[in-house]
C-alpha cells in the first residue's frame, strides 16, 4: 500500500483494489475471467475536512473503562469455557 499525502489534496480519490487467483474461476457479479478488480471514487471535502479531535488514550477515566472491558470479556470467555 501506498500513500501520499499533501496540503492540496485532489478534489477526489479513486480507489482501485484487484484479486487473482491460481485456480480457475470468475468474478461476480458480471461473470467477467480472472483477474477481478473493483474501484471506489472518495469525494475530498473543501478545506480538508473536519477538524482534528484528540483521542483521550492518557485520560485515566478512559484507561479504567478499558481494563473493566477487558476484564468484563475475560470473565465472559472464561464463564463460556467447559470445565
Amino acid at each position: 500500500m501506498t500513500a501520499r499525502l499533501t496540503q492540496n489534496p485532489p478534489p477526489a480519490i479513486t480507489n482501485v483494489a484487484g484479486v487473482t487467483s491460481s485456480s480457475p474461476g470468475t468474478c461476480a457479479p458480471a461473470g467477467t475471467p480472472l483477474p477481478c478488480t473493483a474501484q471506489a471514487v472518495v469525494t475530498v471535502p473543501a478545506g480538508g475536512g473536519a477538524a482534528v479531535v484528540p483521542v483521550p488514550i492518557n485520560n485515566r477515566w478512559m484507561l479504567w473503562l478499558m481494563a473493566l472491558l477487558l476484564a468484563g470479556a475475560a470473565a465472559v470467555v472464561r464463564s463460556r469455557r467447559p470445565i
